[in-house]
Formats: structure tokens, C-alpha cells, sequence
């Protein structure tokens, strides 16, 4: 089932002019002890020229909107969004069905989540090598997280954006775009709608 966060960032692509593909399920090459042998991508979204795939993305969402982001469960410290980040884009089988999907096109990385704090990066410097994750480089720019990690000699950078970055995007999209006042039946435009109108 899509999330509410799923169906913005896939508004988000969509209106950035990218083709975008929701909860694209996957079998795992190998079955790992104690998984299920299959995953998701929550967006898929490309951006086509000339008939060429120019941009590739593989997003994922995971947002809270009572902890900041990478949440660690006090209870269960083996749930914690850092080991997700490698979980979800060095772990699973991903990327095989990316390239089943669109070729061999290079793909960025991206990880939606909920928002930062002072300590977010000394969390993610920290909780990374616990998992394993060797982070070779970290720096934040335009209030987002750009990591390059390595995991069991590969190697890749994912950009970590607030939740809210996005919503916040979309909303001035629709203003640049005049999409405030057009008739649209899909629920998920009008809720953008109404929040642009709650705030004038």
C-alpha cells in the first residue's frame, strides 16, 4: 500500500517532468537467512530525452514525524534508520530490478525522511560503522545530507532529504506551474491544493 509520503515524492518527480513507477516489488537473487526473498522500491522515477533515460532515481521513504531523523529504537536498537540506508540500497536486490527495468543507466539514490536535528550527522557517524558501513564522505548542503558509503567493497552516495523539503517543493511547483485553481479528481492533487489555500 502507498504511503502518503510515497504519493508526494512521486508528485514531486512527476511534475519535475520524470515517469515515475510506485511499490515496484522484487525477488532476491539469493535467500537470506531469515528474509523473505522478496523486496520493494517505493519510486522508481526517470526522466526521458530523445528517447534516452537522462536520470534515474530510486527513492525511498521512511518519515517519522515524532523523531528526528536517523530514529533508533530504545526498545529494539537493531531497528534504526541507518541500517536501513544500507539495508535498502546495499543489501536487497534493488538495483537488479532497476537494471531489469531500465538498462544499465546509472541511478541516484535518495532517501526521504523525517526532519534533522543538531545531532543527525554525528548519529549517522556513529550508527553507520555499527552496521558494517564505512562512510567515506559526509556533507550537508542546501539543508540535505549527501553520504558516500561503502558496504563490502561497494560503494555509494545516497542524498538523505527531510520530508518536508519535498512537500515544500511541491507546493511552490504548483504556484510556479498554476496549478492552484485547475479541476483535478485525483484526491492526492487536491490535498495540495487545500494545504496551498490553508496558507494564504
Amino acid at each position: 500500500m502507498t504511503t502518503y509520503e510515497e504519493d508526494i515524492i512521486d508528485i514531486y518527480y512527476n511534475l519535475n517532468g520524470y515517469f515515475t513507477i510506485k511499490n515496484i516489488p522484487f525477488s532476491a537473487i539469493e535467500k537470506r537467512a531469515g528474509g523473505k526473498g522478496r523486496g520493494e522500491i517505493d519510486v522508481l522515477a526517470i526522466k526521458v530525452k530523445d528517447g534516452k533515460v537522462i536520470d534515474a532515481v530510486h527513492a525511498e521513504a521512511g518519515v517519522s514525524l515524532t523523531s528526528a531523523f536517523p530514529f533508533t529504537s530504545r526498545s529494539k536498537p537493531e531497528i534504526d534508520e541507518s541500517g536501513k540506508l544500507l539495508k535498502k540500497f546495499f543489501k536487497n536486490d534493488a538495483e537488479h530490478k532497476i537494471k531489469a527495468l531500465i538498462g544499465k543507466t546509472k541511478c541516484r539514490n535518495i532517501t526521504i525522511c523525517g526532519k534533522f536535528d543538531k545531532e543527525s550527522v554525528n548519529r549517522l557517524k556513529s550508527n553507520i560503522p555499527a552496521f558494517e558501513g564505512k562512510i567515506l564522505n559526509l556533507k550537508e548542503k542546501d539543508n540535505k545530507i549527501i553520504l558516500k558509503i561503502k558496504y563490502k567493497n561497494i560503494i555509494k552516495e545516497i542524498e538523505i532529504i527531510p520530508f518536508c523539503i519535498i512537500l515544500k517543493e511541491v507546493k511552490k511547483l504548483f504556484k510556479e506551474q498554476n496549478l492552484e485553481n485547475k479541476h483535478f479528481q485525483d484526491p492526492r492533487y487536491r490535498a495540495i491544493q487545500y494545504l496551498i489555500m490553508e496558507k494564504s
